[in-house]
């Protein structure tokens, strides 16, 4: 009889987001000899209410939303030894505090951590500090940290989050969806499309920018697909400036979009790895992007796309691949290779799963 690794997979949010999307991938894709245990925030949509009912999921312990309590901590304690659970894998900020005080209350446990953006700043100098402090003060009770890009490898060990031996590298992977590259609409407009929640973050702020410098080129069309506390106020400015942006809001199917653009842009001020550049990849296009961690590992500077620090070098970016359609399908068919190499499901899933494999033998 094979033996089964049991893992309880802690995320502090079950709604939209890169971190709740990767533990979906985790618990849909992980081998069988796997058995999955949850602690989450219930009702999240759409991840939480999907684990509710998701049959791979042998049982949950509920968790606040992206808060730490001492009695989920004492009931996420109790869960682990009544389940007989021996690797615990938080995912993002608050799910590493949750399993670095596990670790201290259940030595037995092995603990796996996966940063999901080692650098992310909150908007509060409290969290910040508080945030730090469980990174550094309690890095040694993690066995083993997972990074999403090498940027934010070098940044969480530059910080002391962890060191270069107990650390690895998995990059995150999409599902395949398209196998050709994509189908340019053929008309005379070329659409710049941003797949975005509209926060701090991802600096919409910067892509409003860009677009009102180029309102007066009539054949180049942003589409922005997502919603956030940023949009209202960008979009009623757009109205006033008669900027040429298509404001679709939120979609159940944002990918959809990619495949009717021509361009794809980020202006995100600091990432872990994002999945919609990954998703750009997979799909076939060019990217234009900050050259920030993260984005900088999924477009490569001059092979799948551009580089850019400025409203400026963005500006220059986009006219630059507008007005040329032979390198936007050369840059279209590098994006579609590197997904290829680099960020495919079974790839990731593999890699996570061998981690596991080697800290259960011990």
């Amino acid at each position: 009889m094979i033996r089964k690794i049991k893992v309880l997979f802690i995320t502090a949010r079950s709604d939209f987001g890169g971190g709740p999307r990767h533990v979906e991938q985790l618990i849909e894709n992980m081998p069988k000899e796997v058995e999955i245990y949850m602690a989450y925030p219930k009702g999240g949509e759409p991840y939480g209410k999907m684990w509710d009912r998701s049959s791979r999921i042998k049982d949950y312990c509920e968790i606040p939303y992206r808060q730490l309590s001492l009695s989920a901590l004492w009931h996420l304690r109790t869960f682990l030894k009544e389940n007989h659970i021996t690797i615990v894998h938080s995912h993002g900020q608050g799910a590493g505090i949750y399993a670095k005080l596990l670790k201290l209350l259940t030595p037995s446990i092995c603990v796996i951590h996966t940063f999901h953006g080692a650098a992310s700043i909150n908007d509060s100098l409290l969290k910040n500090t508080i945030y730090h402090f469980f990174n550094r003060g309690l890095s040694k009770v993690v066995k083993h940290y997972i990074c999403v890009s090498e940027g934010e490898r070098r940044s969480a060990i530059a910080l002391r989050y962890c060191t270069p031996d107990n650390t690895s590298v998995i990059y995150n992977g999409v599902e395949e969806q398209y196998n050709t590259i994509n189908n340019i609409v053929k008309d005379n407009i070329i659409r710049v499309v941003s797949l975005s929640r509209f926060d701090y973050a991802k600096h919409m702020e910067l892509a409003y920018e860009i677009a009102f410098a180029l309102k007066n080129n009539a054949n180049i069309q942003f589409v922005w697909v997502g919603d956030g506390e940023d949009m209202p106020r960008l979009k009623k400015k757009s109205e006033q400036d008669g900027c040429n942006i298509v404001f679709t809001g939120f979609s159940n199917i944002p990918t959809k979009y990619l495949q009717t653009s021509d361009i794809y842009l980020s202006t995100s001020r600091f990432e872990g790895l994002p999945y919609a550049l990954i998703e750009a990849c997979e799909a076939s296009l060019p990217i234009i992007a900050t050259d920030v961690v993260g984005n900088n590992e999924v477009c490569v500077n001059h092979e799948n796309g551009i580089l850019f620090s400025t409203k400026d070098g963005g500006v220059a970016a986009i006219l630059t691949l507008a007005s040329d359609e032979l390198l936007r399908k050369k840059y279209a068919w590098q994006s579609r290779k590197r997904f290829e190499d680099h960020f495919t499901i079974p790839q990731m899933v593999q890699a996570i799963f061998n981690i596991y494999s080697e800290l259960n033998k011990q």
